[in-house]
């Protein structure tokens, strides 16, 4: 399966889930990377859950904003989920999507970081092997 056009689709239609009722723009990004369809389902849901934790959170008040879908593939796999938003209290605890997060990127062999700037955003990166195709 492509990751490029994958990943392109699920932001269009997370897009167009919003469309009308939001001022955030969803973007995607991806280098040419061809997956299984075992790990393109677990990489659908950790896109999904990201994005909607930044379209939930990231925009208080109808405020714009960006969330940018990364995908590069070099020696490993690097994904990433940025957004221009409030970014997250240090102190908030661990909710269920994130828990999920962290279970699927562990059964792709991968591992989730979070950086935060609270005012400027936040930025979740997978990284996992790069998979034989």
């Amino acid at each position: 399966m492509d990751a490029r056009e994958y990943l392109t689709e699920i932001c269009q239609h997370l897009t167009a889930s919003i469309s009308g009722t939001s001022p955030v723009v969803i973007k995607a990004d991806a280098d040419e990377l061809y997956i299984h369809s075992e790990q393109a389902v677990p990489i659908a849901i950790i896109v999904n859950e990201l994005v909607t934790n930044g379209l939930k959170y990231a925009f208080p008040e109808g405020r714009a904003g960006l969330i940018q879908v990364t995908l590069r593939a070099g020696d490993e796999v690097v994904l990433s989920v940025s957004d221009n938003g409030v970014g997250v209290h240090r102190d908030q605890r661990e909710g269920v999507g994130s828990r999920i997060v962290s279970l699927l990127a562990q059964q792709l062999g991968g591992t989730i970081t979070r950086e935060n700037d609270l005012g400027s955003g936040c930025s979740v990166t997978l990284r996992m092997p790069k998979p034989a195709i």
